[in-house]
């Protein structure tokens, strides 16, 4: 497969624009080289056979957090403890937690589970409020079987199997929902880890029966992976470097989820314009040598241009966006002013369509990256700062500076 690649270096102010435009062909010979993330995506169903719009997947490096932060050798819970606060704080910096409750998912897990996040390589998941439609994490690294199973059958676990692997379930299904029962010893957690299966030096968690069997059937090869989905794949290749934890978007649900909270968010500034139309984001933390960076990477399908056009509007949104009732400075008090770049490839040649069927496709895309370093510091008007700041502004939805009403 060959590919025409376009980059646009772009740097924006209110009276310029400069890119620089570079070109080069991909060898058609070249074995592709996968980033754990990509690899992440071949362990989550496509399509999720349990959700009718494709929710927002998060996911965390913790092997590349652990590399960036000089610590390569301290895994584990406890010696993530053992460490001097100082040195602490900067082992997984950035990176998000499944539920949203970093030190009590973390803590509760390995005290009640003995499952140790920080034991992990690297974890994807989907986690929704609705049980039936859909919770699960898959964790890829070191865990202790025997341990976790200890636990679980203390806890009221039960056995059984689905094409040939064997899974634990805690709530039965009884209805068309799957009750869980908070007062349980596990308490919040359990929607998370009402199904669990081992397999292959991966974990897997999931809420219900078709979500833990969807997990088991992707590993096994059975039913196709995200990483069958080449727009995912495209915008995961193309984002910026050192991408340590974060979440991928779906425009739709962007669009959905502008829709139900719009009434929350503040005006918007009359400079904005509107955005071209894109498919996918990337948005979370990342860093490059000692530097924590803001990272947002908008895929645009079908639109080589879509990127190059969008580049200028973007910049002007997140160095004027202020988060919810905040009316400081955002960018002087939190982080630095938006720097961007363009991918823009035109394709042509044969893609595994869904894992089943080899034919030829052609296209264009473009990605635009963004990356805005983060300013580390105390604030007392207002809790984004640091390296959760894109955290902080995704479980609160203040989401504005990627869709507002022009956009739709």
């Amino acid at each position: 497969m060959s590919s025409t690649v376009k980059v646009a270096l772009v740097t924006a102010s209110a009276f310029s624009i400069v890119v620089i435009v570079a070109f080069w062909v991909l060898d058609k010979g070249s074995a592709p080289v996968f980033s754990r993330l990509e690899e992440a995506l071949n362990m989550v169903p496509d399509p999720f056979d349990f959700l009718v719009t494709k929710q927002p997947i998060e996911f965390a490096d913790y092997l590349g957090s652990r590399q960036a932060a000089g610590l390569d050798q301290v895994v584990g819970f406890q010696a993530y403890l053992s460490l001097p606060e100082g040195t602490r704080q900067s082992l997984y910096r950035g990176l998000p937690t499944p539920g949203g409750r970093p030190m009590d998912f973390q803590t509760d897990l390995y005290a009640k589970l003995a499952i140790d996040l920080y034991a992990f390589d690297f974890g994807v998941w989907v986690s929704q409020p609705n049980l039936r439609e859909c919770n699960f994490v898959v964790l890829q690294g070191t865990y202790d079987k025997e341990k976790i199973v200890n636990k679980m059958m203390g806890l009221g676990y039960k056995g059984a199997q689905h094409s040939g692997v064997k899974y634990y379930w805690l709530f039965e299904e009884t209805t068309e929902e799957t009750t869980v029962d908070l007062a349980h010893p596990l308490g919040f957690l359990a929607p998370y880890v009402n199904r669990v299966a081992f397999m292959d030096g991966k974990l897997l968690l999931g809420s219900a029966d078709i979500v833990i069997e969807s997990l088991i059937d992707v590993q096994l090869g059975n039913v196709p992976s995200m990483r069958a989905d080449r727009n995912y794949v495209r915008l995961v290749r193309s984002s910026p470097e050192g991408v340590l934890g974060g979440v991928l978007l779906d425009y739709r649900w962007l669009r959905d989820t502008w829709h139900r909270f719009s009434n929350q968010y503040p005006e918007t500034p009359d400079t904005w314009g509107t955005l071209a139309n894109y498919t996918l984001v990337l948005f979370g933390y990342g860093q490059t040598g000692e530097f924590g960076q803001t990272i947002l990477a908008v895929y645009a399908r079908n639109s080589a241009t879509a990127g190059e056009r969008n580049a200028v509007e973007l910049v002007n949104r997140w160095n004027t966006f202020r988060p919810g009732a905040y009316h400081g400075d955002f960018v002087k008090n939190f982080c630095s002013p938006l720097s961007t770049s363009v991918i823009e490839r035109k394709d042509r040649g044969s893609f595994q369509s869904r894992g089943l069927v080899s034919r030829t496709v052609t296209g264009s895309y473009s990605v635009l990256n963004g990356t805005s370093q983060i300013i580390e510091g105390e604030d007392s008007d207002v809790a984004t700062q640091g390296a959760d700041l894109w955290r902080t502004l995704y479980e609160s939805r203040q989401l504005t500076f990627l869709i507002r009403m022009e956009d739709i």
